[in-house]
């Protein structure tokens, strides 16, 4: 009995402690990833934090981005996603920097936790927005002459992929497609629509976006609606 009573002392004195301790939890990985938005011409920062206890949350104190023009923005109170451990800023323009302008060059964060850990990341870009592609035939309110006609748009430098989204206004079913992705294409600007897709006396919507990559934090640029007709 004696020994079952030292045993359970013994794990009550170990809880009571464990329960008065802090939860300290050292980081041991941050990554940053910087990466343009040329839908509205900015910048967004994503900081991904891990640590010992699969816990960022509860022991992240600080999370301070430096721009290459000594701006400085905190993260410590923006959206966290999980699973993912991945903290998130909203866009950044150029009005948000000291120079007025986005600048190109290494940007860094300093990430902080509870135990006074600190742990540093970088990633560099070049800011270099991609113009937005826009169709030129069919023109704007006009009846295409098949139900097969091709799409040209405008080329856009610095673009490796298009998206085609193509919208039927009768039925709102949106329907797109990839023109050469994953290999350079900067003389590629048009696309015919293939068979059984369009029906006849119908409207429809097209948009065309350019990308640099295929990536989900790529950089890209969506062209304006054109609105045309089936015979």
């Amino acid at each position: 009995m004696k020994i079952i009573r030292l045993i359970l002392v013994s794990w009550l004195l170990i809880t009571v402690i464990g329960f008065a301790l802090p939860a300290y939890a050292k980081i041991h990985m941050v990554i940053l990833d910087v990466c343009t938005n040329g839908e509205n011409q900015s910048i967004v920062f994503w900081v991904t934090v891990d640590d010992s206890t699969a816990d960022p949350p509860s022991v992240v104190t600080s999370i301070i981005v430096t721009a290459p023009d000594g701006t400085t923005f905190d993260m410590t109170k923006n959206t966290w996603y999980e699973p993912s451990r991945l903290f998130s800023s909203v866009n950044k323009f150029a009005g948000d920097f000291l120079r007025g302008a986005i600048p190109s060059g290494l940007y860094k964060v300093a990430v902080m936790d509870n135990t006074g850990t600190i742990i540093n990341a970088t990633d560099r870009v070049t800011v270099d927005f991609l113009t937005p592609p826009e169709v030129t035939d069919p023109v704007e309110g006009s009846t295409v002459s098949s139900l097969t006609p091709k799409i040209i748009w405008t080329p856009i430098p610095g673009a490796e992929a298009y998206r085609i989204y193509l919208w039927n206004s009768n039925w709102n079913q949106p329907i797109w497609w990839w023109v050469s992705p994953n290999i350079k294409i900067s003389n590629k600007h048009s696309f015919m629509i293939p068979p059984g897709v369009l029906m006849s006396g119908f409207n429809y919507n097209i948009q065309i976006q350019a990308r640099d990559t295929l990536k989900d934090v790529d950089n890209r640029a969506t062209g304006t609606w054109r609105h045309f007709s089936t015979p």
